[in-house]
């Protein structure tokens, strides 16, 4: 069970990813609380993202970004499909930003955190997850 909470300001917009705890026989998938997982920040005026987890904390400069990535995933059959973004680094890493569960719901908040990490816009594509993967094992940089 996942929910996220999205405030934007002028210099900045924030991602808080909460999850639910499984527990004891997966119970509290039905009865428990969500809990704050991690907290993604875009940081326009210092052009990074960071990205706080529990125990690590992440920080991504702009200028190590070489692309942006909205890719679809349905990770178990039956499932309902939804919609990741994330970005790859020079190192050829990828990064898993934040989702979105409707491919029109989260296109202006990918247009403005592209255009302020980029300085403009690419034609907009969803990749397909097998994509990604090929990617991500290629180690493909560019």
């Amino acid at each position: 069970m996942y929910r996220q909470i999205i405030n934007t300001e002028n210099k900045k917009i924030e991602i808080q990813k909460y999850l639910k705890d499984p527990g004891f026989l997966g119970l509290g998938f039905l009865f428990g609380d969500y809990k704050l997982h991690e907290t993604i920040t875009f940081d326009f005026e210092k052009k990074k993202i960071v990205n706080k987890g529990k125990s690590k904390t992440t920080e991504i400069p702009f200028q190590e970004i070489t692309s942006i990535w909205v890719h679809q995933a349905q990770f178990m059959e039956g499932d309902e499909l939804d919609y990741r973004v994330g970005v790859f680094v020079k190192t050829g890493d990828f990064h898993s930003l934040y989702v979105f569960f409707e491919p029109h719901f989260g296109r202006n908040l990918f247009d403005r955190i592209e255009r302020e990490i980029t300085g403009g816009n690419e034609p907009f594509r969803i990749r397909k997850f097998q994509e990604l993967q090929k990617r991500i094992a290629n180690k493909e940089h560019y």
